[in-house]
């Protein structure tokens, strides 16, 4: 089942997420029709931020690519962040 948003989007993420690992996430962006990518360039769509994020935090900020927090994130998808999400 898509996401109308997320949908064929390039999706990167960078920091540590709190209610995913990253493996979890990248299934779930699978899932919902997006494109995880492993780096930030000017085709990424969107970049999710965990904590202490790395370098593609700053190159998302100079190329302008809309960022989202895990919390966001985790709505997007339509997941209650409030649970951990055991086997996406």
């Amino acid at each position: 089942m898509g996401n109308l948003f997320l949908e064929n989007q390039s999706v990167a993420i960078t920091g540590s997420l709190e209610n995913l690992t990253r493996e979890q996430a990248v299934l779930k962006l699978r899932e919902v029709g997006a494109n995880p990518v492993n780096s930030v360039n000017k085709k990424t769509d969107l970049l999710v931020v965990g904590t202490r994020p790395g370098w593609k935090r700053k190159q998302a900020q100079e190329l302008e690519i809309p960022m989202l927090g895990e919390d966001e994130f985790l709505t997007l998808l339509g997941a209650d962040k409030t649970l951990r999400i055991p086997g996406l």
